[in-house]
């Protein structure tokens, strides 16, 4: 048994957390393996970043930020 060592760091100073998971001795995440890894990765990004959505009205939204 090994452990897949996934680290997250966000842009500001101190703000980087590590997770890690349970993977067989033969993991392979840059191989065989890499959907299985990317999953991992996604799941800590989501435990450590808060993220939400909003519909808001085109004035809401600034002219440099416009699609």
């Amino acid at each position: 048994m090994k452990y897949l060592k996934v680290g997250v760091s966000g842009p500001y100073v101190n703000t980087e957390r590590v997770g890690y998971f349970e993977v067989s001795d033969d993991f392979d995440p840059e191989g065989k393996d890499e959907t299985e890894a990317n999953g991992y990765v996604e799941d800590e990004i989501n435990n450590y970043v808060e993220s939400w959505c909003q519909v808001v009205d085109v004035e809401d939204v600034p002219e440099g930020e416009r699609p």
